[in-house]
Order: C-alpha cells, then sequence, then structure tokens
C-alpha cells in the first residue's frame, strides 16, 4: 500500500522470483499520487516506467488506507493462503524481513520449494546497521493537498533535510533547480507525476528553489531519507 519507488522495485523483484509460485501482489495509491493520476493516467504512467506488474488500486478517499491501519506510505502488508495477516512493514526499508516472510509462507505450501537467497539492499539505506537519519516529512503547498497555481517566472522554495527531494508536478515548461541560491540543473515537465529532483547519497540540509519559465501546478514536496554523514 502507498507509493514508493524502492518499495515498488522490490514488489517487482519478489514478482519475478515467485512467478512461478503461489505469490500475487496488488498496489494501492495513496496520498499525493492520488491528486496527479485523478488528472491524466498518473499511475497508469507510473507503473509503465518503474515496470509494475501487479495491479494499482487508487485510494483517493483513503477507505483502504484507513480500513488496514496504514500510518505511512508505504506500507506492505503479506496474507497467507488462510487469508491471515503474516506480516506487515511501515516505511521504506525491511525488505529482506518481508522476503523472508514471503518465502516462510511460500514454504507452508510446497516445503521443498527451491528459493534464492534474499536479494541484496536496494539502497544504502537498507544495509543492516545503518545509521540513518530521518528526512523531513512531506510537504503538501495546499491544507486540502489541492495543487497550487503556479506562473512563469515564479519560484517555490523549501527547506529541508534528506538525502533526495522529488516533487509532485504537472505542466510543460523548464524548471530550473537551485540548491543553496546555486543552479544545479535544468529539468522539462511532461505531464503529472513525481519528478524525482536530487539525490545527495547521504542525509544534508539544503534549501531547494525551483523556477518555472510557464505556469505549471504543484502540489507537494517528498523527501527520502539517506545514511548519515560519517563523523557527525
Amino acid at each position: 500500500m502507498g507509493s514508493a519507488a524502492p518499495a515498488s522495485s522490490a514488489g517487482v523483484i519478489w514478482r519475478r522470483r515467485a512467478a512461478a509460485l503461489a505469490l500475487l501482489l496488488a498496489a494501492v495509491a495513496i496520498a499525493a499520487v492520488v491528486a496527479v493520476s485523478t488528472l491524466g493516467g498518473g499511475d497508469e504512467e507510473a507503473a509503465a516506467r518503474l515496470e509494475v506488474p501487479f495491479p494499482i488500486a487508487a485510494d483517493s478517499d483513503y477507505a483502504i488506507w484507513r480500513l488496514y491501519g496504514a500510518e505511512v506510505w508505504p506500507s506492505l502488508y503479506l496474507w497467507d493462503r488462510t487469508g491471515s495477516l503474516r506480516h506487515h512493514h511501515f516505511a521504506e526499508g525491511g525488505y529482506r524481513e518481508t522476503e523472508l516472510a514471503i518465502q516462510m509462507a511460500l514454504r507452508e505450501i510446497d516445503a521443498d520449494v527451491d528459493l534464492p537467497e534474499p536479494m541484496p539492499p536496494l539502497r544504502p539505506t537498507d544495509v543492516p546497521g545503518a545509521l540513518v537519519e530521518p528526512p523531513t516529512p512531506h510537504r503538501y503547498l495546499e491544507p486540502d493537498r489541492s495543487g497550487r497555481a503556479i506562473q512563469a517566472g515564479e519560484q517555490l522554495s523549501v527547506r529541508y533535510a534528506g538525502a533526495g527531494a522529488a516533487a509532485v508536478l504537472d505542466g510543460h515548461c523548464g524548471v530550473e533547480v537551485l540548491l543553496n541560491g546555486e543552479w544545479i540543473n535544468t529539468f522539462e515537465l511532461d505531464g503529472p507525476r513525481l519528478y524525482e529532483i536530487l539525490d545527495m547519497n547521504h542525509h544534508q540540509r539544503h534549501e531547494l528553489t525551483l523556477v518555472f519559465d510557464a505556469p505549471a501546478t504543484a502540489y507537494a514536496f517528498s523527501f527520502s531519507a539517506g545514511p548519515a554523514l560519517r563523523g557527525r
């Protein structure tokens, strides 16, 4: 449940590894992604870009979110063939533990099933023992999570802590990226979706500024966790 690229990538790997076994996956898209998907197929575009082979349901009113008692996204739930909840995990990480729980459930179906070793860490923050600092929480630009109209030449700035930064944006224009007032790069908006803006590899603190060269719509900023810098 939820939308996050690492969690989606892990799900894709688990699905491929157990393609011939009794493992079924589904995803539920919530939060800022729903606002984008209702504009023009954002979920379908994201699923194709991430090569997600399993169904994705839109939970625009948070009904499934509340039913499952989700606290953050992504939230992972594992149900066995009897309908019993066997494992759950909130937020990123815990992929090895989740895969081991999947394998245990599969071995209850076939004790002799040949399963590979758990996949290696997807990111530095997934390495056992990694010291990870929490990032700035997701930040919506409007209280009702609707879009904010951005005019040509307008700047959108946010101070954050984390290893990476992304934004949910819509439009067709160029966007300049400034970090602490210094130009970093320029990227193009090609419709509604989550745009990965920065990946600094380690937890850092910065002021991020986006400058739009044409009208656009901005929904939210999202920040990813990263390992703490050594010596801190």
